[in-house]
């Protein structure tokens, strides 16, 4: 597939990935302008690309990219370091680089291991964050002299060797005519910087790959993938033992994480780096690598990396303490929005008009932190606050949230509602962490709710998050709270299990007992005869084989509460026979929790409609509408919506 000759249809697929509004290179021939006339060109611009091919050779506007310097957020503009290179290309290469791109795409997921992330389809940024927090929350599972080291490579993408990337195809084992191509792309390329006025000289490009290339990142990935296959292959193991599972490596591009799990083998894996930088041209910036303690350390300096007990990654602070890490990352973003929003308090805008501007300007600003972290009560209050003031220009709110949130069409403006929302993502991780129940990601989780039945089990119980037998992350807590928002109507006393169920209690904890679980006692029903009385303690051992004290059983009986044993006693003699019971599907909206089509949208709709209440359209009643009426109530075409509304 990599050395197949290139097709005219792959060429069309990639002019379509395009995106419009883009910069063009040095010939000035815009995406637009493509697309515009592809159907005339197609035929002229693929016999070129061919002819680039065959010659090994690109055109001389092709080696010729524009740089232009985007200055880095936050960071000193007087320092050139913080300033960062991005390549304009002619259209043309980008075309022949997407059509490889394309091809890489669909099998790099089976080449690149899953501790690296970047632009890899299925693979996300917050699977990185959640694995270090996890690590944090249940830092009890790991051992007391464990550390993280967060390395920081001085410019990666501008200082990779051109020659180590060819030898990481040749390594992979990518046939000649892809290995070519990508030679082709880097042979004798230059570039000019643009200038104020013009642009500098031509400058010879000898290493990095081009910021703008659709291949590059892909390329970059294959690179510090040797990186990775290098630490894990050390003769020595550095990496933290957990649960049965070794945790080595964490990528994202480049930002690396490595987890160590001691001090004694830094100076190894300092050596161990910089043999790769040798090869690569991948050099440590120590200024900016740092070491952070799972658990308590006294040292302040480690081979002369600092330890800091916070440390910013992949944008999300990271500390123990979980309110230090709240207030560290939500309440600047909080401020960051309210601020936003009262820029455009002054001005004369639509109530639609500032209703998106809640989802642009605030709301956006937050989507990213709370995916990974946990979000608090509070933040929540705070945030849905903040904007439905702003919809009202601070003023008497003349419809109720319940009102603003809905569709269109239910008489509704769409209006976003934070905690649905965050339910949302809550809901996704949830889905993700059952699909990759095997991934290193979702290890420490998986194990934790292991110890209560396993997380298939455990969504399937009547349960308060607050009262399962077991120390849990208030991440993962949130995730039991909205599951349970979402599934509670799927319970009956009937199918009632014993274990994680939220009336039957002992301590104002609920049930489990692995040993009784796995003998297949699962219901209350299974401690009950074919009369629907308790077994006697001489038959339920005689029957299921566990090891309990009387004493103990009776506990667990008298755990159980007199009205849910009746309603499940009437159900005994309302059969001729024994009724069957089962655990319940996990569905939501009769949908399954794992097909795709249980997606975002869905999950949103539908949390919308449990926290915010139903979808009866007060605005509208029962009255039948025109298609035009409910055209105009659908897409909201004020002014005259309103009066086609009157009219109703």
């Amino acid at each position: 597939m990599m050395d197949a000759d290139i097709e005219i249809s792959e060429l069309d697929t990639a002019i379509k990935q395009m995106s419009n509004g883009k910069s063009p290179g040095i010939d000035g021939i815009t995406v637009e302008l493509y697309k515009h006339f592809w159907h005339e060109i197609r035929i002229l611009v693929f016999e070129a690309l061919k002819e680039c091919i065959d010659k090994a050779e690109l055109s001389p506007s092709m080696k010729h990219g524009l740089i232009i310097l985007a200055p880095k957020s936050n960071k000193d503009k007087l320092f050139l370091d913080n300033w960062r290179p991005i390549t304009l290309l002619c259209n043309d290469f980008k075309l022949l680089s997407h059509v490889f791109a394309n091809r890489l795409k669909k099998g790099i997921g089976e080449i690149i291991s899953e501790t690296q992330s970047a632009f890899i389809k299925g693979r996300s940024i917050h699977s990185h964050i959640r694995l270090v927090l996890d690590m944090l929350d249940y830092n009890f599972l790991i051992p007391q002299t464990s550390l993280l080291l967060f390395l920081d490579f001085f410019k990666a993408f501008d200082t990779l060797e051109h020659s180590f990337l060819f030898r990481s195809l040749e390594t992979f084992g990518f046939g000649p005519m892809f290995c070519k191509v990508i030679s082709m792309f880097y042979n004798d390329i230059f570039s000019s910087v643009s200038l104020n006025v013009g642009s500098s000289p031509k400058i010879q490009i000898k290493r990095g790959i081009r910021q703008g290339c659709p291949v590059s990142p892909l390329l970059f990935n294959l690179a510090v993938e040797l990186m990775s296959l290098f630490i894990k292959n050390f003769e020595d193991n550095i990496g933290i033992d957990i649960l049965g599972r070794t945790f080595t490596i964490s990528q994202f591009a480049d930002d690396t994480l490595l987890f160590l799990k001691n001090k004694e083998v830094l100076p190894l894996v300092i050596e161990k780096i910089s043999v790769f930088s040798k090869a690569s041209g991948l050099t440590l910036n120590f200024k900016k690598c740092e070491l952070m303690a799972i658990h308590n350390c006294n040292l302040d300096v480690i081979e002369g990396i600092p330890v800091k007990k916070e440390i910013k990654y992949l944008g999300v602070m990271i500390t123990n303490n979980v309110v230090n890490r709240e207030h560290s990352n939500f309440n600047s973003k909080i401020e960051s929005m309210k601020k936003s929003l009262n820029h455009w308090l002054s001005r004369d805008l639509s109530i639609l008009g500032r209703i998106l501007l809640t989802k642009t300007e605030g709301i956006s600003k937050l989507i990213y932190l709370s995916q990974a972290l946990y979000t608090a009560p509070r933040v929540i209050k705070s945030v849905n606050s903040i904007l439905f003031k702003f919809i009202w220009k601070n003023k008497t709110h003349y419809l109720r949230k319940f009102h603003m949130v809905k569709e269109y069409e239910h008489g509704g403006l769409r209006a976003i509602d934070f905690e649905s929302l965050l339910g949302t993502f809550r809901i996704k991780w949830l889905k993700e962490c059952l699909i990759k129940s095997h991934s290193i990601w979702y290890h420490i989780p998986n194990h934790i709710f292991k110890k209560i039945g396993g997380l298939d089990f455990v969504l399937r119980c009547d349960l308060d998050p607050c009262k399962i037998p077991l120390k849990v992350s208030n991440f993962h807590k949130q995730v039991l709270l909205f599951w349970k928002m979402m599934f509670t109507h799927n319970f009956s006393p009937h199918n009632s299990t014993l274990w994680n169920n939220r009336v039957v209690i002992i301590n104002r904890k609920s049930l489990f007992k692995s040993d009784w679980y796995s003998q297949g006692i699962f219901f209350i029903h299974d401690l009950l005869d074919d009369n629907g009385f308790f077994l006697s303690y001489i038959d339920f051992i005689s029957k299921y084989k566990v090891k309990i004290t009387l004493k103990g059983y009776n506990k667990v009986c008298n755990a159980i509460p007199t009205g849910l044993l009746r309603i499940i006693q009437s159900s005994f003699s309302d059969l001729l026979s024994r009724p069957v019971v089962s655990l319940p599907s996990l569905k939501i909206c009769n949908v399954d929790l794992l097909d795709y089509k249980c997606n975002n949208k869905l999950i949103y709709k539908e949390l919308k409609r449990i926290i915010t209440g139903d979808y009866k359209c007060y605005f509208l009643g029962d009255v039948e509408t025109s298609v035009r009426d409910k055209a105009f109530t659908r897409y909201m075409a004020y002014p005259r919506g309103v009066a086609s509304f009157s009219k109703v």
